[in-house]
This record gives C-alpha cells, structure tokens and sequence, in this order.
C-alpha cells in the first residue's frame, strides 16, 4: 500500500510540549505539511486523548533498518520498517 501521510516529532517553528521546544506535524503522502482544515480537525479530536500507553524494558527500534524488518514489542504489538516512498 501507499502511505497516506505522517506524523513527525521536530524540534519545531511550531512550539509545543512542556518546554515548548518540541512540535508535532503532520505531513501528507508527497512530504506537504497538511491543510489546515484537517489539522483543525485533528486538534479537535486530540482534546478526546483521555490516556495512552507505554511499553517499558523493550529494546531499541533501529530506525535504520531495511525495509520489510520488524520488531516484535510484545506478543500482540509489532513495528515494521517501511519506506513511505514506494
């Protein structure tokens, strides 16, 4: 399939977090940041975020890795290495 967009985490012209050094974007599937009619909406819907998890004492994720790797977090969750471009 094709990736349809992006999240990333930046040190940011767009200040947020506690120290407002940090900022998250959102790109879509040719690099473009996103309009802002669907970055309103997204806002929107992280007002409802009322938790999230974590996973601790998992190994390092090589960001580095070839295309296709994987690594098993748990016995239900896994990241895999993609290339968005293909």
């Amino acid at each position: 399939g094709k990736c349809q967009g992006g999240i990333v985490l930046t040190a940011s012209h767009n200040p947020g977090g506690p120290g407002e050094d940090f900022g998250i974007k959102y790109n879509e599937g040719f690099g473009q940041p996103a309009g802002e009619e669907f970055t309103d909406k997204l806002y929107e819907r992280s007002l409802e975020i009322s938790s999230f998890k974590t996973l601790e004492n998992t190994d390092d994720i090589d960001l580095n890795a070839e295309v296709g790797t994987s690594f098993a977090l748990t016995d239900t969750s896994t990241v895999t290495i993609i290339d968005p471009f293909e």
